[in-house]
């Protein structure tokens, strides 16, 4: 019995001996992958920080860009627009009162009329 149980005794205590060593590696690997994880997250934070100045920097100059448009942009082109149509419209209407009065000399013989509406 005694052989028995210092065979068993032996048997736990290399399997002790195992699982230690085997609980120490598994330690190391997640300490290593530890180092990896935060080596990556301090690069993904780096390019997140580098993306996010070129984002801002991008964003002042559209704002920088919107102060130097003037207001309501439309609406002054579209006065100027009616305005040009409504002196258009002026100019064509006192061309054709010019044109009216215009006389024309006529060449009459004697005895010869010029008929005109009344």
């Amino acid at each position: 019995r005694d052989a028995i149980g210092k065979q068993i005794a032996e048997k736990v205590a290399e399997r002790n001996a195992l699982r230690d060593e085997f609980r120490a590696k598994e330690r190391e690997f997640r300490a290593y992958m530890d180092e990896q994880r935060q080596v990556r997250q301090q690069k993904a934070m780096a390019e997140r920080a580098a993306r996010q100045a070129e984002y801002d920097m991008a964003r002042r100059q559209r704002e920088a860009e919107k102060l130097d448009d003037q207001p309501h942009v439309q609406e002054m082109t579209l006065i100027e627009q009616t305005m040009l149509f409504c002196k258009s419209l002026v100019a064509t209407k006192g061309e054709e009162k010019e044109t009216e009065k215009k006389e024309i000399q006529h060449d009459l013989k004697e005895g010869m009329e010029v008929l005109t509406k009344k």
